[in-house]
């Protein structure tokens, strides 16, 4: 897999970290065409991409009113509900969960007390169940210029965000017109998007990922998840004094 994707990147000449962000008119093409082989390994169900987002104004969690604990809060909710770790499981033998987050934002502090409760998952019942073991050693940070993976959910994830957030339409001030690089934007986009409907004929990118078994939560190469409001527990007794759901979602 790792192989594949670095001999791609070869062939198009790759050189730097492929980000999002560097999308212009000049690149769109090679990108599209990097994308086209990460997608044949998601198909083929070797690599597999859950993509979580919210509306602030359905949930009341923004920046605002929980500064740099929103950022921790929205990512536990996704690693304990977007991957249907519930149905990964068939076997009677243990299986090691590995973490491998993009390096993290905001103090040590933070960092080390949203691991822990991420370690703690193992304790729940859904994770019991499975048998489903986390262990320290298994949480880690990596820098993503050194992890092609992550780079290429980036670009997946970074043209679902311009899309939800119409970033397409955006004229800069003074404009007449969109600038190129948006264009270019939006191209790739629709080209990702193309690849997801080859997964999800009904794929829309607004709402959840529709399943017909539960265990399609855990057997989708690819899914989206709208967290509603009703989904995120209340805030309570996060130990720096601010609220926080991260206690309270492993109850």
């Amino acid at each position: 897999m790792q192989t594949t994707l670095r001999k791609a990147c070869k062939q198009l000449k790759f050189r730097d970290e492929l980000k999002w962000h560097k999308v212009s008119g000049h690149y769109a093409k090679k990108y599209m065409k990097v994308m086209d082989t990460f997608f044949e390994l998601i198909q083929a169900g070797k690599i597999k991409i859950r993509i979580t987002f919210t509306k602030n104004s359905n949930t009341g969690f923004t920046y605002n009113n929980y500064g740099p604990e929103l950022f921790f809060i929205l990512y536990f909710h996704f690693i304990e509900n977007a991957f249907g770790f519930s149905y990964c499981n068939p076997s009677d033998e243990n299986i090691f969960v590995r973490l491998y987050f993009d390096e993290l934002p905001n103090a040590f502090e933070h960092r080390k007390i949203f691991k822990e409760l991420v370690k703690g998952l193992q304790t729940t019942r859904p994770f019991q169940l499975n048998k489903l073991k986390i262990r320290k050693e298994d949480i880690a940070e990596v820098n993503s210029k050194r992890h092609l993976l992550l780079q290429l959910l980036d670009i997946a994830l970074g043209a679902i965000c311009f899309r939800l957030n119409r970033k397409h339409e955006i004229i800069q001030e003074g404009k007449l017109r969109r600038g190129n690089r948006t264009i270019a934007k939006e191209k790739l986009y629709k080209h990702i998007y193309k690849k997801l409907k080859q997964i999800h004929a009904g794929f829309r990118i607004q709402t959840t990922t529709r399943t017909i078994t539960k265990e399609n939560q855990w057997t989708h190469s690819y899914r989206h998840i709208l967290l509603k409001a009703t989904e995120l527990k209340n805030p309570t007794n996060y130990p720096n004094k601010k609220s926080s759901i991260l206690t309270t979602s492993m109850g």
